[in-house]
């Protein structure tokens, strides 16, 4: 399968394409669409904070040289995120329902970022048509858009049921919840012995 093949399937035929892209993974490729993507939205958030920062000229300017380094640093991290989901989800895969499949995952979570470049760009679309709102709604579907593709990554790279999927895929946030709740239970529990009042 070609990169433009790829490419069109992910929009029009995601399930299809996302198990092929996990058979052949080629890593290499998708870590360069990935990073096309990420420096794509990088370069247009930064210009829609150009736009919405007009009335703040001044403050702009001082901050100006900084920007591209968050925005390196923001990519680095997008990165590394991307490695630690692909290799946490193999391993998820690998101990719950004995599937593992980590470079075909990573190839996939790559490429399921594809239509991420609608987000910004459309929200930018908004922002320079005064209709800031309609740009803001049509930024979460491309985003909720996204995270579509990514459970159906997992599913097709892993060959397991949706609904195993979507297990895999909120596992990680849901493990995190609950151990903010603890600390949280724990906190306000060990406060008030402390003679410190949390409110």
């Amino acid at each position: 399968m070609s990169l433009t093949d790829r490419l069109y399937g992910i929009i029009f035929e995601p399930a299809k394409t996302l198990k092929i892209i996990s058979e052949e993974k080629p890593v290499s490729q998708a870590l360069i669409v990935f990073l096309v993507v990420i420096i794509f939205n990088a370069v247009v958030n930064q210009s829609i904070d150009s736009v919405v920062g007009n009335n703040n000229v001044h403050q702009l300017a001082a901050i100006q040289d900084f920007v591209w380094i968050f925005s390196l640093f923001a990519i680095i991290i997008a990165v590394v995120l991307l490695f630690v989901q692909a290799g946490l989800y193999s391993l998820l895969g690998d101990v719950i329902y004995s599937q593992q499949n980590g470079r075909g995952l990573l190839a996939s979570l790559s490429f399921a970022h594809v239509p991420g470049v609608l987000g910004p760009a459309l929200y930018y679309a908004g922002v320079l048509a005064g209709i800031n709102w309609l740009g803001a709604i049509l930024s979460l579907a491309v985003s909720i858009w996204v995270l579509i593709l990514q459970v159906l990554a997992v599913r097709e790279s892993l060959g397991l049921y949706t609904y195993q999927a979507v297990f895999i895929f909120l596992l990680p946030v849901l493990v995190m919840i609950l151990l903010l709740v603890v600390i949280l239970v724990v906190l306000f529990s060990v406060l008030p012995l402390t003679g410190i009042n949390p409110f």
